[in-house]
């Protein structure tokens, strides 16, 4: 009896023991686990976080846009926006269609894309400078918020340059597309890369053919043709020309990818959070976006620089000529044209007359307008719209919020 007592109690204690080995095993193996978990994470030292891949190699988590629920709710002052992940704004639709000398030349390579050598010309000036004052407009407790049932655009803002202020808004930190008014950063970063405007670019084929692809403005220059970049920059400005943009970028930057991280560091140097760049003109690319409040800032550092203030201001010009074009290009202001075709004033609206411009459109972006206009007492102001349904809506938009929000 007793041995029999001995046995089971030298089982139990033997089957305890090997309930404690398998515990202890199943311990090592999670600890060991959430080790090798740690050493798969990276580090990022600017933040303090940590951030793994997912089976494609891009980012577990993206950054996703920021909108508001009420419409309108984060024009107005003490509001915020809340994280929630949206669907891009605007109705989809074709890529954009309307916007309706010297002693260096630099030949482009060809191939199928405006893309050469990142080679930058020793033309170029590395001395580019820093914004030296918060060009973000801020809403203040007299912003008003834009009648919406009398707004043409989704989205719109209106700034007091001298206070930096916002009068009036709707939407302005919603996410856009801002089609050719992407133009207005693309004059910057070239007018502040560039030091002779009398240096010249030999336009390619293939800058002509990505042009045509995508279905976008151009100035019409032909391969071949030996321009001044002083041409390229208005052909860019005025007609909104993509085969411009595509050689100012090859010219500066070696490619327009390369041209779109100079256009994403002035953004950053600007403080713009809410903006970012996939290329030169402004076509449609899901990460090309920026906000109403965002391209305002935009706007108003290009006033500050006296190239692209004049650039913006221009209605007309004639390119230098060439064998192509023996008489020169005559570029029209796409902008003022439009103003001039749906404006019952001309050019003024309300008490403001508008004298720089920038208009933009793709389907995704809907019409987009830039405006810099000078009231009769000097006030200076800027209004930005975007995802318009029409041109004639983009000129009436500038009527009614000139004409009752100044």
């Amino acid at each position: 009896m007793q041995e029999r007592k001995k046995r089971g109690t030298e089982y139990r204690e033997d089957l305890y023991i090997r309930k404690l080995i398998i515990l202890t095993f199943l311990t090592l193996l999670f600890v060991l686990s959430v080790f090798i978990s740690a050493l798969g994470r990276q580090h990022d030292p600017s933040t303090g976080d940590y951030t793994g891949t997912s089976d494609n190699g891009s980012p577990e988590t993206t950054a996703v846009w920021v909108t508001t629920a009420g419409e309108g709710a984060e024009d107005l002052p003490g509001t915020t926006g809340v994280l929630e992940t949206t669907e891009p704004p605007g109705p989809g639709g074709s890529p954009e269609t309307t916007d309706t000398p010297g002693t260096t030349s630099h030949n482009a390579e060809t191939s199928d894309t405006p893309d050469t050598s990142p080679d930058t010309p020793e033309t170029t000036n590395p001395d580019v400078p820093v914004p030296t004052r918060d060009y973000i407009p801020k809403t203040t407790e007299e912003t008003k918020l834009i009648n919406k049932s009398r707004l043409n655009a989704g989205n719109a803002i209106l700034v007091d340059l001298e206070s930096n202020t916002v009068l009036a808004s709707y939407h302005a930190d919603y996410k856009i597309y801002p089609a050719s008014m992407t133009k207005i950063m693309t004059l910057i970063v070239a007018a502040e890369m560039i030091d002779d405007l009398n240096a010249t670019f030999t336009i390619t084929q293939s800058i002509i053919d990505h042009a045509l692809r995508e279905g976008a403005s151009r100035a019409k220059f032909e391969a071949g043709e030996t321009v001044t970049i002083l041409d390229l920059m208005y052909g860019a400005a005025l007609p909104s020309g993509a085969d411009s943009t595509s050689a100012l970028a090859i010219y500066v930057a070696g490619s327009e990818a390369e041209f779109a991280k100079l256009m994403n560091k002035k953004a950053e140097e600007l403080g713009l959070t809410s903006t970012r760049f996939a290329n030169a003109s402004g076509l449609h690319h899901p990460d090309h976006y920026s906000t109403v409040r965002e391209i305002a800032a935009i706007m108003a550092y290009a006033m500050d620089n006296p190239l692209v203030a004049q650039l913006l201001s221009t209605k007309s010009y004639t390119t230098s000529k060439t064998p192509q074009h023996p008489n020169g290009i005559a570029l029209s202001n796409t902008g003022f044209s439009s103003i001039n075709n749906y404006s019952k004033s001309d050019t003024t609206f309300g008490r403001v007359t508008v004298t720089a411009v920038k208009t933009g459109y793709t389907g995704e972006a809907g019409n987009c307008l830039a405006t810099y206009g000078v009231a009769e007492q000097g006030k200076r102001y800027i209004l930005i719209t975007a995802l318009g349904t029409s041109r004639k809506g983009s000129i009436d938009d500038c009527t009614y919020v000139y004409g009752n929000y100044t």
